[in-house]
């Protein structure tokens, strides 16, 4: 069996500083993707590159010239007959992203790769092989652009309904909502248990035993995602990390508070000296939508069926994940 290094040579990028890129057509590609663009490139046609500090093993496609730089190799055929298609998701099989060469940065040695053993079919049989893994994550691909749009349609919804029109009148968050802070819990104190732990950006770890039985309205208090709306799990805790609410009106619903939360950009209010934070008196004359009891009814009715349907096309894409996986299994042991 011939090994990975008799197929392809894994050519060093070059380096090309942001100052220097032109903004141009052709893509710049380092470890973890496309950085920025460039009106010329160090291949001139679809290349592959794979990522060789920091982001190491991750394997990008380029359906046209590129620039990688010096933090990726890009691949050079030593063969006419390897398909590059394959080659790609030959190298997407090989699980490079475990062959850490390097203790600070990680790094990927390409002698190393080299070595891989992979026994490659007549280049008709890899191009069947490929267009059936295309066609595959094909699938993949349009099950995520379905849940990228299932993701953003819940505050669509919202701004059609509660912003655009300006619909009912308004109310400040210091007479909605008052807010009180978690309960201190490093990590170092949290017992793995079965009970969410939520910090400023929502889960945090778990513990053996939770302050609330029902679910409650948590915002963010300190830290970058100082601003951050969750509604928290039945039987959970939350730290010092984070403002807990409680209503202090009876005609708004969580299930419209936590959109208009989002869209009130809280983290916009925190205080700058320091680590950014928000408090009770900094966020409690930010004013927000107090729209009809009927009307955020309606919302949260169509909210429900959002969520349905983004948990069928989870599931779908789920499915399609284990089935690539198979296929992909299947084809580098001559199965397929």
């Amino acid at each position: 069996m011939k090994s990975v290094g008799d197929w392809l040579e894994l050519t060093y990028g070059k380096a090309l500083k942001a100052a220097d890129r032109d903004g141009g057509s052709v893509p710049v590609v380092g470890s973890g993707g496309v950085v920025g663009g460039h009106s010329s490139g160090l291949t001139s046609g679809p290349t592959i590159v794979v990522g060789r500090k920091g982001s190491i093993g991750s394997i990008t496609w380029i359906d046209g010239p590129a620039w990688p730089i010096d933090t990726a190799y890009f691949v050079t055929p030593r063969r006419s007959d390897l398909d590059l298609r394959w080659a790609f998701w030959m190298l997407q099989s090989l699980g490079m992203s475990s062959m850490n060469k390097s203790a600070a940065v990680p790094g990927l040695n390409r002698d190393d790769v080299y070595r891989l053993p992979v026994d490659a079919p007549p280049i008709e049989e890899q191009r069947r092989i490929a267009a059936i893994l295309d066609q595959a994550d094909a699938i993949r691909t349009k099950r995520r652009q379905v849940l990228a749009h299932l993701d953003t349609l819940e505050r669509s919804v919202f701004d059609a309904m509660f912003i655009s029109d300006a619909a009912g009148d308004y109310i400040s968050l210091k007479h909605a909502i008052k807010w009180s802070s978690g309960k201190f819990l490093p990590a170092s104190k949290q017992a793995g248990g079965p009970f969410a732990v939520y910090g400023g950006n929502g889960v945090a770890g778990g513990h053996d035993a939770y302050m609330f039985e029902d679910s409650r309205l948590v915002v963010g208090r300190v830290g970058a995602y100082c601003g951050a709306v969750h509604l928290t799990e039945p039987m959970s805790w939350v730290t010092d990390n984070a403002l807990i609410g409680t209503l202090l009106v009876d005609d708004l619903s969580v299930e419209y508070l936590l959109p208009a939360l989002a869209a009130a950009n809280l983290n916009q209010y925190a205080a700058t000296s320091g680590q950014p934070s928000i408090s009770a008196s900094r966020i409690g004359d930010v004013r927000i939508p107090r729209p009809p009891v009927a009307l955020q009814n309606c919302f949260a009715e169509r909210v429900r069926s959002i969520q349905k349907s983004r948990s069928v096309a989870a599931r779908a894409l789920a499915f399609d994940d284990e089935l690539f996986a198979s296929l992909q299994s299947r084809a580098f042991r001559g199965e397929l």
